[in-house]
């Protein structure tokens, strides 16, 4: 992909940005925001029209049609539970939007993402975040293990 004419590394590998809610005069909050790329929204282990709604990255929620709003209110929807297939429908009714193109679960492949922060002597939390995540294939019933790692990633920042 990076031998395209016009992908450039923050574009297929993401990059960070200025926070639109950041005060410049003050230290409260993030100061830049990650914004995902190319390589987070694309795989070679594919569906065939729908994406995982408790899963997809927000650039791929925008891709299948939903508008920003949408994509908003489902990230910080998900972020409380994970959706079943009732509640998707009706959340994403209350939203003036279709879910024709959004799925639960169903798929073999799936994202499972942790993130973690120590907790300082003091009894504070770190400001240092350690996210680690694995796409795993779930295999059939006779296979000598139960799922595949296909991608495994570990990331590590401060606020």
């Amino acid at each position: 992909m990076l031998l395209v004419r016009g992908v450039t590394p923050d574009l297929f590998y993401g990059t960070y940005v200025p926070s639109e809610s950041a005060d410049t005069a003050s230290e409260s909050g993030p100061r830049l925001v990650r914004r995902g790329g190319l390589a987070d929204c694309l795989s070679v282990y594919g569906t065939h029209d729908t994406v995982d709604a408790n899963t997809a990255a927000p650039a791929v929620l925008m891709a299948i049609g939903l508008s920003p709003y949408a994509v908003t209110a489902l990230v910080k929807r998900r972020e409380q539970a994970p959706l079943n297939a009732g509640e998707l429908g009706q959340f994403m009714a209350g939203m003036g939007a279709a879910s024709s193109r959004l799925r639960v679960e169903g798929n073999s492949i799936v994202t499972m993402r942790a993130t973690a922060r120590l907790r300082l002597p003091n009894g504070a939390l770190s400001d240092m975040k350690r996210t680690v995540g694995a796409q795993l294939k779930y295999l059939q019933r006779n296979s000598k293990a139960a799922i595949d790692v296909l991608r495994w990633y570990d990331t590590a920042w401060s606020d």
